[in-house]
């Protein structure tokens, strides 16, 4: 006798999302809301992984169900399609500015639990740029990304009349 496939269903605000097993010999479940193919594409093309492991599925669908609350937002652009990160960008204006890279300086506070990261960076007129984040990188790169909006960092160009 076949087995038949295995669905799960999380309700939230009146939305379904169904998690499915396209074959029953798949070790991890795809998943669709239920009667909308519209959203389903849309909430597809919002995610990095079209098909999680069973175990995974209680990680998984407060995120899902976020996405959906949201209107399913553009998520940020990939650095490595977009050719650079704003942390790669940072440290080649500083380069350009100040004639060398720049020495971030790693800080952590907190419990294990709930740790929080800082980074600075102290430029050679004194200035101190600071970023935090749950992990070192995220520190760098909230770090880079407003510094980065400061007028020390922005492009000019000169235009001769």
């Amino acid at each position: 006798m076949p087995e038949t496939p295995k669905i799960i269903f999380y309700t939230r605000n009146g939305v379904t999302i169904e998690f499915f097993r396209k074959d029953p010999v798949d070790k991890k479940l795809s998943f669709r809301i239920k009667g909308d193919e519209e959203a389903t594409k849309k909430l597809l093309n919002n995610c990095k992984r079209k098909m999680v492991p069973e175990r995974s599925i209680k990680h998984v669908i407060s995120s899902l169900f976020k996405k959906i609350a949201n209107g399913f937002p553009d998520s940020s652009p990939d650095p490595v399609q977009t050719g650079i990160d704003d942390t790669s960008r940072f440290v080649q204006m500083y380069q350009k500015k100040f004639g060398r890279s720049p020495k971030f300086l790693d800080t952590r506070d907190g419990v294990h639990s709930a740790e929080l990261f800082g980074v600075k960076v102290i430029t050679p007129n004194y200035i101190t740029l600071f970023g935090l984040g749950k992990s070192k990188k995220l520190a760098r790169l909230n770090l880079a990304s407003e510094s980065l909006k400061l007028p020390i960092f922005q492009i000019v160009t000169s235009v001769s009349t």
